[in-house]
C-alpha cells in the first residue's frame, strides 16, 4: 500500500474464520515497510517471523510493534497521524449499523473520508459487512472474506488446524483496485482475487484471546470546535499532572523506561486506568521507541 493510494478495506468472517490473524498479517508487513500503525489490538513481529522470514535480498524482518490506538487523536485526524495505518479490531462495536446518527459513527466516517489527507490506511475486522454504518460500507475501497478450511470437509478429513490454512476472498467495492465495483451485498457478486492463507507464522504476534476493550464503545464523544470531550466520565480530577509528576520523577534517574515498567509504576502512585487511556496522557515530548529485547519504551530524556 502506498502513500499515494491510501485504502480503506474490511476483514469479513464469522467467529474463529481468521479475519484477526488476516489484519495481524497486513500489519506485520505494515510495520516492517516502516510505517506506524495504531491499533487498538497489539500486534509485534513474532519469533516465528524474526527466525524464518526472510526478504527477497536475504535480510530478515527487525522486529516492530504497534502503538496504542488514542480515540482522541484520532477523531481530529491530529497531525501526529500521518503516514501510517489505523487498524481496528470489531469495527462494529465503534461504528455500528445501529447508531447511524451517533456522534462517533459520525466521527468515524468523516475520519475515513479524509484519511487520504493524512496518507493513513484504514484496516478493520467485523462479522457481517452489514454490521457496520452504512456511510463506511460506501467509503470502504476492497472487502477480504475469511474462512477456516479447517471447518470444511477438506480440512476435516485431512485434520488440519484452526487458523492454518485460510481462504480469502477479495471483492472490489470502490472500483480502485480493479476499476470494475461490485456490490458485496448483492447475491451475484464475485470477489476479483481468492487465495490461500498460511497463518502458522503469524500466531505469536498478537494474542487471539486478548479482550478488545470497549471502553470507548459506552464512551459518550461531545465536541465543542475546540477539544473533545467525553461526557459521562468525571470532569478532570487531576490525573494528566499526576503521570506528568511521575514522569517527572522517573526521568531523574531513567532517560527512558519500558512501558510495562510505566503502567506498573502509575498503578503504585494510585493512578488507575488502562494503558490506553494513561497513553492519552503523556506528553508528546515523551517519545515513543522499539527495542526487540524490551518491547516498548518511553524516551524521558526531554523531560
Amino acid at each position: 500500500m502506498s502513500y499515494d493510494n491510501c485504502y480503506i478495506g474490511g476483514f469479513v468472517g464469522p467467529k474463529g474464520s481468521g479475519k484477526s490473524l488476516t489484519l495481524a498479517c497486513a500489519i506485520v508487513w505494515a510495520l516492517q515497510s516502516g510505517r506506524t500503525v495504531w491499533s487498538n489490538m497489539k500486534v509485534r513481529t513474532g519469533p516465528a517471523l524474526l527466525n524464518r522470514k526472510t526478504f527477497i535480498d536475504g535480510s530478515k524482518m527487525v522486529y516492530r510493534e504497534t502503538e496504542p490506538l488514542n480515540w482522541d487523536l484520532l477523531y481530529m485526524l491530529d497531525e501526529s497521524m500521518v503516514e501510517g495505518m489505523v487498524a481496528i479490531d470489531e469495527m462494529s462495536y465503534f461504528a455500528s449499523s445501529r447508531q447511524s446518527m451517533d456522534t462517533r459513527n459520525r466521527l468515524i466516517n468523516t475520519c475515513c473520508r479524509q484519511a487520504r489527507h493524512r496518507s493513513l490506511d484504514f484496516l478493520y475486522t467485523v462479522r457481517a459487512f452489514g454490521w457496520v454504518d452504512s456511510y463506511l460500507r460506501a467509503e470502504t475501497d476492497f472487502l477480504v472474506t475469511c474462512d477456516d478450511l479447517s471447518y470444511s470437509g477438506w480440512g476435516r478429513d485431512n485434520h488440519v488446524s484452526g487458523g492454518t490454512v485460510i481462504r480469502q476472498r477479495y471483492y472490489d467495492l470502490s472500483g480502485l483496485m480493479t476499476g470494475h465495483p461490485v456490490d458485496f451485498l448483492n447475491p451475484g457478486a464475485k470477489p476479483y482475487k481468492t487465495c490461500l492463507f498460511y497463518g502458522t507464522p503469524y500466531w505469536d504476534c498478537y494474542n487471539t484471546h486478548e479482550i478488545i476493550s470497549i471502553e470507548e464503545a459506552f464512551t459518550g464523544v461531545k465536541l465543542d470546535m475546540k477539544k473533545r470531550l467525553i461526557s459521562n466520565k468525571q470532569e478532570d480530577d487531576g490525573t494528566e499532572e499526576k503521570v506528568m509528576q511521575c514522569l517527572t520523577e522517573l526521568a531523574l534517574n531513567n532517560n527512558e523506561i519500558p512501558a510495562g515498567m510505566l503502567w506498573a509504576y502509575l498503578k503504585t502512585k494510585g493512578i488507575q486506568g488502562e494503558p490506553n487511556t494513561l497513553g492519552r496522557l503523556i506528553p508528546r515530548q515523551v517519545k515513543r521507541r522499539y527495542s526487540r529485547a524490551e518491547g516498548q519504551l518511553y524516551d524521558l530524556s526531554a523531560l
